[in-house]
C-alpha cells in the first residue's frame, strides 16, 4: 500500500429516507421491496358507488405493488387528470418514480407537493435525494439544510449535508454534520468510520486517532482503517503505537512494504536491531 488508504465508502446509518438504510451512498437507497413502497392503509370513500378517480387509484396502488410500474405510472398520471388535488395520490407517485429512478419526473412530481406543502419535510428530503442523484448537489445541499434548520436531530437531512457537502469538496463543512450524526449513532460503525476517514482526510488526525483506535479494536477490522490508525499515530509523531498497528497490518499482508520500511526504521532507532 503506497498512497493514505482508498476513500472509505459513505455513511452506513440506521435511518436516512423513507425509514429505508443507506449502504454507501444516497444513490444506493433503492429499490426496496414493493410492499414497502406504499402505504397500507386503505382508501376509503363514503357512500354505495365507487367513484371512478377511487377505482383507478385501487388500480394504480395495485399495479405498484404488483411490480407492475411502467402500468401503476400510467394510472397514476391518468387519476391525476381526474382528481389532481389528491396529495396523497401524487405523493405514491413520486415515490414510484424515485423507486424505478426516474429523477426527472420524481422531481417535477415532488415540486408541485412543496409548492403546496411547503412545511412537509419529507417532501423536501425526497427532493434533496432526487436533486443528489441529478448531481445537483448545491440543491440538495438547500434542501437538506432547510429540513435540518427545522429539525437539528434530522438524521436524514444530516446524511444529506454531509454526502451533498462531500461531493462539492466542502468536507470541512461537512465535519460538523457529521460529528453531530455519530453522538446520535455512537454504536454505528459506519458512521464511525466515515467520520474517521473525513477527519483523516482534512488533517484532523488529533480527532482521528480516537474514533480510529476505537474501529480497530476489532480482529477483523477492515485493513484500510488498520493503515489510516498506523499513519495517524504516525503523524501524530506516537511511533510506539504506530508501530503496534503496523505490525498488525504486516500480520494480514506480510509483504507491505511501508510497514516494513517503517518498522525497520523504528527499531534501528530505538535499538531494537
Amino acid at each position: 500500500m503506497n498512497n493514505k488508504g482508498k476513500a472509505y465508502p459513505a455513511i452506513v446509518l440506521a435511518v436516512w429516507f423513507l425509514g429505508l438504510s443507506i449502504q454507501e451512498s444516497p444513490a444506493q437507497l433503492l429499490p426496496v421491496p414493493p410492499h414497502e413502497l406504499l402505504p397500507e392503509e386503505k382508501i376509503v370513500v363514503e357512500g354505495e358507488e365507487v367513484p371512478a378517480w377511487k377505482a383507478l387509484w385501487d388500480e394504480a396502488r395495485k399495479s405498484a405493488l404488483q411490480g407492475d410500474f411502467g402500468k401503476a405510472q400510467s394510472q397514476y398520471k391518468a387519476l391525476l387528470v381526474l382528481k389532481s388535488n389528491l396529495e396523497e395520490a401524487r405523493w405514491e407517485l413520486a415515490r414510484v418514480m424515485i423507486y424505478t429512478k426516474n429523477w426527472n419526473e420524481a422531481a417535477d412530481l415532488l415540486e408541485l407537493l412543496i409548492e403546496s406543502s411547503p412545511e412537509t419535510t419529507i417532501y423536501i428530503t425526497a427532493l434533496g435525494k432526487v436533486m443528489w442523484e441529478m448531481g445537483q448537489y448545491e440543491r440538495a445541499v438547500t434542501l437538506f439544510k432547510r429540513v435540518y434548520e427545522k429539525k437539528s436531530s434530522d438524521q436524514a437531512a444530516l446524511a444529506g449535508l454531509v454526502e451533498g457537502l462531500a461531493k462539492l469538496g466542502r468536507k470541512n463543512e461537512a465535519l460538523p454534520y457529521l460529528e453531530q450524526l455519530s453522538r446520535q449513532e455512537p454504536t454505528n460503525r459506519g458512521v464511525r468510520s466515515y467520520l474517521a476517514s473525513l477527519l483523516y482526510e482534512t488533517g484532523n488526525y488529533d480527532k482521528a486517532r480516537t474514533h480510529f483506535t476505537i474501529l480497530s479494536r476489532s480482529e477483523d477490522v477492515d485493513i484500510d482503517i488498520l493503515y489510516k490508525t498506523a499513519k495517524t499515530y504516525e503523524y501524530l509523531g506516537l511511533e510506539e503505537q504506530a508501530a503496534a498497528y503496523w505490525e498488525r497490518i504486516i500480520g494480514r499482508e506480510a509483504g507491505n512494504n511501508e510497514a516494513h520500511l517503517f518498522l525497520a526504521e523504528y527499531y534501528e532507532k530505538s535499538g531494537q536491531l
